[in-house]
Formats: structure tokens, sequence, C-alpha cells
């Protein structure tokens, strides 16, 4: 019964340290390395749409000020007879 019992435990310790741990470690840092990719991206979405909401405000302010410059042009004589 002894010699089953260590035959037993070296098999489970086979088996732990040369299959489980390994694939364990190997499904962790992929679990790990995809939930970094995933937070990147997030953060430079965030990022982006900042940027296009700022860029978007600032068009719409220029071509206010555009329309405004031109209808001021238009309004003003070339020539003061």
């Amino acid at each position: 019964m002894q010699e089953w019992n260590r035959q037993r435990s070296l098999a489970l310790e086979r088996a732990l340290l040369r299959i489980l741990y390994p694939l364990m470690v190997r499904e962790l840092k992929a679990k790990l390395l995809e939930e970094s990719k995933l937070s990147i991206i997030r953060v430079n979405i965030s990022s982006l749409l900042q940027f296009f909401v700022s860029l978007c405000l600032y068009v719409s302010v220029c071509l206010s000020l555009d329309v405004v410059l031109v209808n001021v042009v238009l309004q003003t004589p070339l020539y003061h007879s």
C-alpha cells in the first residue's frame, strides 16, 4: 500500500509540474496579454474621441467665423464714393 501511495504521489507531482502548472502559466499570460491589449484600445479610443470632439468644435467655430467674415466682407463696399 505504501508503494502505491508513493507512486500515486509521484504521478500527481509529475502531472502538476509538467502539465498542469505550465498550462496554467500559459493561460494566465494569454489572459493578461488580452486584458492589457483591451485596456490600451479603450484608452486610445477615448483619447481619439476627445481629439475628434475638440477638432469638431474647432472646425465648427472656424466655419462660423468664416461665415461671419464672408458676410461682413460682402456687405462692405469696395469703393467709398
